[in-house]
């Protein structure tokens, strides 16, 4: 996200030209520092929290009436929720990074999420009726599927066998 501000390289530039002391390894490590502290001042400066920007610019579109600053609003909360997505993507490819070899914990965290996102706690059936009970949800789905996946009888079949070639080949 820091990366599509042009002020970005300027600050990287600022807090690298610090003099530090010492052998090569303390300078390099005091500059990363000061340039680590510089960037998280900027950020803070210049991004700020972006959900709540987001949020902000969000409450002034449903005060304003001037429909050309609700435009530059609207435009605003575009670049800010593009700014949050870049965000997120960075957050998730920065965790696969750090635990994707080192941790089966982390994996089965990842799963485990996944799996209590996906459970039916209710469902309703034919008739209209909610269920509860994991026993009449799965024979809600078996009934639905059973009905939708059997065959009904074949109705008008000469309809559909007039738009197919016939062809008999030999054993």
């Amino acid at each position: 996200m820091w990366l599509t501000n042009p002020d970005c390289e300027q600050v990287i530039s600022q807090a690298w030209a610090c003099d530090k002391e010492g052998d090569v390894i303390d300078k390099l490590v005091g500059k990363l520092g000061v340039c680590a502290d510089k960037l998280a001042e900027w950020n803070k400066a210049h991004f700020g929290h972006v959900g709540r920007e987001i949020h902000k610019l969000e409450q002034q579109l449903r005060e304003t009436h001037d429909i050309f600053h609700r435009r530059d609003l609207l435009s605003d909360i575009r670049d800010w929720r593009h700014k949050e997505e870049i965000l997120w993507w960075q957050r998730a490819k920065s965790d696969c990074l750090r635990y994707e070899d080192a941790n089966t914990r982390w994996f089965h965290s990842r799963a485990s999420m996944r799996q209590t996102s996906n459970t039916i706690e209710q469902l309703l059936d034919e008739d209209g009726i909610l269920q509860a009970d994991p026993i009449k949800i799965d024979n809600t789905v078996i009934t639905y599927f059973s009905s939708l996946f059997c065959s009904s009888g074949g109705h008008n079949m000469d309809a559909v066998l007039e738009g197919m070639r016939l062809k008999v080949t030999a054993v």
